[in-house]
């Protein structure tokens, strides 16, 4: 038998990838320290915990991303490995974003070496890894909005 989020599930998905591809299409992302607007970036972990939401619905506690994304996998709605991965990728992104921000405002298209080396420390931090080498900041980026994308692709839809 068909269950309510059975029925809204499909439209949902489709709905939120349109959505996603439109903002992909009208508001691309600024620069490449944009981590919100960037393929994998921040708000493709807040489309999926949103989309899943809407499909399985919101507890009382559970509306912030994380904590959505903690409810959904405590509730089996997303996979602990996967609810996980998007939880690091959302205080990443979140690290990212702020440190940019603080140091070069809204739109930085290329950031001055001590601003380079508080977002590799911060970024270190974040990963576990506190002596990350600047030459593999961005790869380490890239490889957090890969690992995004292919969530978002697998859970709500073909954003491209």
């Amino acid at each position: 038998t068909l269950t309510d989020a059975d029925l809204v599930a499909p439209p949902t998905r489709a709905d939120a990838a349109a959505m996603r591809r439109r903002l992909l299409r009208d508001l691309p992302p600024t620069g490449p320290w944009d981590v919100k607007l960037r393929p994998g970036g921040a708000i493709e972990v807040e489309f999926i915990a949103q989309t899943l939401q809407l499909i399985h619905g919101v507890r009382p506690g559970c509306q912030a991303t994380r904590a959505a994304l903690r409810c959904l996998a405590d509730d089996g709605r997303l996979p602990a490995d996967t609810a996980a991965m998007l939880i690091r990728a959302d205080r990443l992104w979140r690290t990212v974003q702020s440190t940019v921000r603080i140091t070069m405002g809204r739109n930085a298209q290329a950031l001055p070496p001590a601003a380079e080396e508080l977002l590799r420390r911060a970024v270190g931090q974040q990963l576990g890894t506190p002596d990350l080498p600047l030459s593999q900041l961005r790869d380490a980026l890239d490889a957090a909005a890969r690992d995004v994308r292919a969530a978002f692709t697998t859970l709500v839809g073909v954003p491209e």
